[in-house]
């Protein structure tokens, strides 16, 4: 990793050259170079003037992803691989799950470690914020979903959610409700207060969830799944899938998927009447797919990646996507909306 303020290459020697179709919603817009091992996460801040990326080596950078900088690197807190990285609300802390079975939280201004959540018996493989900064949840090989009181600095509950590992969770804006999904094919929704199930969603043939996100209006579940599809659940009718999304490959491993708006409009749906436009997802061909969210037509492939790409994140405000690849590659790769103009 390059030492703290040093400027990504435009290319790492030897690599290929980002490639995006001359039409569709994006173009590539550089790399912040390579990481020591497969990126694992992607997440940007709540400003979206920080990228975190956490990595199989144990540590986590932070970046400036408009200047291309390596801020900080978070180190000397994980044992083993970091598998996801989470933003509280006002950019301040991140939260982090790890192989080591612990859930760490960091301040990012000094970059220390504040304080570690242990209870998890296996690897832990997501975590989560809620909107209010008041609760934490994490997933895990244990089968298990964890809620932390971050005040309290201890489990709140913890819910025996899933018959496999927990692949996903999210919280709702208000924090009221959670989704968790599962190697199980299962995708809960959980009553957060009273930590009971309210509903259980799963696709024909219950196939592994390797990714689950609300809505940003809550009324709708994406759910990654390992039949190389992605699907958005209405959580008011939850026996039919309102939309498939496909043509990506997605069979062994667990890729994100996010919602994105490259028009310039909030990804998160605020400051836009109608919300996010577009998905997007990783693939295990080492490229990016963007959909219409409302069509279901594939509108774009985005290459440059060596290998598989199962990090993904978008920007809260400006519609840029960032995506990591895995072992072969370990890059992470900028791509901006072509509305944008700037080159």
């Amino acid at each position: 990793m390059n030492p703290e303020n040093v400027q990504a290459e435009e290319e790492e020697e030897g690599g290929q050259p980002e490639c995006a179709p001359e039409t569709g919603p994006y173009q590539a817009a550089g790399s912040l170079g390579k990481q020591r091992r497969a990126v694992s996460s992607l997440k940007f801040s709540g400003s979206g003037e920080l990228l975190a990326a956490a990595s199989a080596d144990t540590a986590i950078s932070i970046w400036d992803p408009k200047k291309r900088l390596l801020v900080r690197e978070l180190k000397g807190g994980h044992t083993q691989g970091v598998s996801d990285v989470a933003w509280a609300r006002d950019s301040q802390y991140l939260a982090s799950a790890s192989d080591d079975k612990t859930v760490r939280i960091w301040d990012t201004e000094t970059g220390q470690e504040l304080g570690r959540f242990t209870g998890h018996t296996g690897y832990v493989f997501c975590v989560t914020f809620n909107a209010q900064g008041s609760l934490l949840a994490s997933g895990s090989a244990d089968e298990s979903v964890h809620l932390w009181d971050l005040r309290a600095g201890s489990c709140l509950r913890t819910l025996a959610a899933h018959a496999e590992p927990v692949t996903g969770v999210d919280f709702n804006e208000e924090g009221t409700c959670l989704v968790s999904g599962s190697y199980d094919g299962l995708v809960r929704l959980w009553n957060v207060g009273m930590g009971h199930c309210l509903k259980t969603l799963f696709a024909e043939g219950a196939p592994a969830v390797s990714h689950v996100r609300y809505a940003p209006n809550g009324r709708g579940v994406l759910v990654s799944t390992l039949d190389s599809t992605v699907r958005l659940w209405k959580v008011a009718s939850p026996s039919a899938v309102t939309k498939t999304y496909q043509g990506h490959q997605n069979l062994r491993l667990c890729t994100f998927a996010c919602y994105c708006a490259p028009e310039g409009a909030a990804a998160s749906g605020q400051g836009r009447k109608n919300g996010p436009q577009y998905l997007s997802s990783g693939s295990e061909d080492g490229k990016v797919y963007v959909w219409d969210m409302q069509s279901q037509a594939l509108l774009q492939t985005l290459g440059g990646h060596q290998d598989a790409v199962l990090s993904l994140a978008a920007h809260p405000t400006d519609g840029v996507l960032a995506s990591g690849g895995t072992t072969a590659d370990r890059s992470i790769r900028l791509w901006r909306p072509r509305c944008n103009g700037a080159d």
